[in-house]
């Protein structure tokens, strides 16, 4: 299950690297497409431009989803108590069948929560 997560985890930042590097290709290639039209300058200025309106329209689509969570928290916050109350019975069951396993399972979460939680030292 970890293995999974983490082969999903490193395609999806490969895949973010490689939208990325491909978005600023176009925004390249947008500017050497209209710099001979309308000189250096104002293809920079346009180039800007498109760039804001795609910002504003993401910032604008961002919005509306924001908000559209924020109406369907409730049935996330049900949603997440009952993938709470599966972990409890699971976990009861593991207890109840092999309470060795139970326990070196409690341990190494609970490391691992004390890893994450604790506050780094910046060098």
């Amino acid at each position: 299950m970890i293995k999974g997560a983490a082969i999903w985890i490193f395609l999806a930042v490969a895949v973010l690297c490689i939208a990325l590097a491909a978005t600023g290709c176009f925004v390249a290639a947008f500017y050497l497409w209209i710099a001979p039209h309308l000189g250096a300058a104002a293809a920079a200025a346009i180039t800007g431009a498109a760039l804001l309106g795609v910002a504003a329209f993401l910032a604008l689509a961002g919005g509306v989803l924001l908000r559209q969570l924020k109406r369907r928290r409730v049935s996330l916050m049900a949603e997440f108590g009952s993938i709470l109350g599966l972990a409890s019975r699971l976990t009861a069951m593991l207890v109840r069948k092999d309470p060795k396993k139970a326990l070196l399972v409690s341990l190494v979460v609970g490391a691992l929560a004390e890893y994450i939680s604790v506050p780094r030292r910046k060098s």
